[in-house]
């Protein structure tokens, strides 16, 4: 009776585990989804001649390839060089990634390129997997297929003459004009650069590149996204530019107490320094001090910087949005 109750507790446990090994083995399968074409432009090549393997990879829009070292498709090869392009949105909604791989070989032989293998992971947990096919090389020698001895040496080239000196004149000529001519021409280049760069300037003024950098930053919505930190980084940063701009200060450079002395000296309005003073405190606090205003406070900021900048921002203003 004993024995048949330990066989049953046995036969139990070796369901379970075969049943646990499928539901696993479940999550990663194969899908038409996701793929690996793996191609090279040749086939066969001489010794230490370069040829190119590429792998395209087409997968899900919202999957996560885990990709390994750029090496390990290629093992027993000599890697030249190596690049990643992607990922591609296709036309069909999928990516597309190419993977470039410069190889060559030292040795005669058949040798195989080993098939790509590659997992995706969806955003529900399902893994994808897919492998390319295996690709071979034959790799021969320079020599002839005739060759079967040590060749004779070639006859003796002859060096020509001297070359004369009229042929130095006219080479140090040619290549004084061609200087010449792309000196001038970088110089040209330069001065027209130099000049849409000044006249770029001219047109926008410090408050309106301010106040469009704000806009920006409204846009990328950092706050929603929970970037809180970011958000209060490029403000401060948009800010000190214009003050740089405005009144001529090294804005970037100054700590806050350093700023507010700095705007003091040039007699800005009180109550403007004082909105620069608060907001530029939050700022710090929240970048140094892991500081979390309420979410009123966070989009008043942008509010205020904007307000700073058209310079319609007082003391009084500032207390009263302090206080909703």
């Amino acid at each position: 009776m004993r024995g048949c109750l330990l066989f049953f507790i046995l036969t139990v446990n070796i369901f379970n585990t075969l049943v646990g090994g499928q539901e696993i083995s479940s999550k990663e399968k194969e899908d038409k989804r996701f793929s690996i074409d793996a191609s090279v432009d040749r086939e066969h090549i001489t010794v230490g001649d370069p040829f190119r393997f590429r792998l395209i990879v087409k997968s899900p829009m919202n999957g996560a390839i885990e990709w390994p070292e750029p090496d390990i498709f290629v093992r027993g090869f000599s890697l030249l060089s190596f690049d990643h392009i992607g990922p591609i949105l296709a036309s069909d909604g999928s990516n597309v990634d190419s993977l470039y791989y410069e190889l060559t070989l030292f040795e005669t032989g058949e040798y195989s390129l080993p098939p790509a293998s590659l997992s995706c992971i969806l955003p529900e947990g399902t893994i994808l997997s897919a492998s390319s096919v295996s690709i071979p090389i034959n790799v021969v020698t320079v020599l002839d297929a005739d060759a079967n001895d040590i060749r004779d040496l070639k006859s003796v080239v002859e060096i020509p003459d001297q070359i004369q000196w009229y042929w130095w004149v006219i080479t140090l000529i040619f290549v004084l004009v061609i200087g010449t001519v792309v000196l001038i021409y970088v110089s040209y280049r330069r001065k027209r650069r130099d000049a849409s760069v000044v006249e770029s300037q001219q047109i926008l003024t410090p408050e309106e590149i301010a106040l469009s950098e704000l806009d920006k930053l409204v846009y990328n919505d950092w706050l929603v996204k929970g970037r809180l930190k970011v958000h209060y980084t490029i403000l401060s940063e948009i800010l000190r530019r214009y003050l740089c701009a405005r009144y001529q200060i090294t804005a970037m450079e100054f700590t806050t107490n350093e700023l507010i002395r700095a705007l003091k000296k040039i007699n800005l309005e009180t109550k403007q320094i004082m909105a620069i003073q608060l907001l530029f405190e939050e700022c710090d606090m929240v970048k140094f001090a892991k500081f979390n205003p309420d979410s009123h406070r966070q989009y008043l900021s942008v509010k205020e910087g904007r307000a700073i900048i058209e310079k319609k921002v007082g003391q009084a203003s500032v207390n009263e949005d302090l206080q909703q």
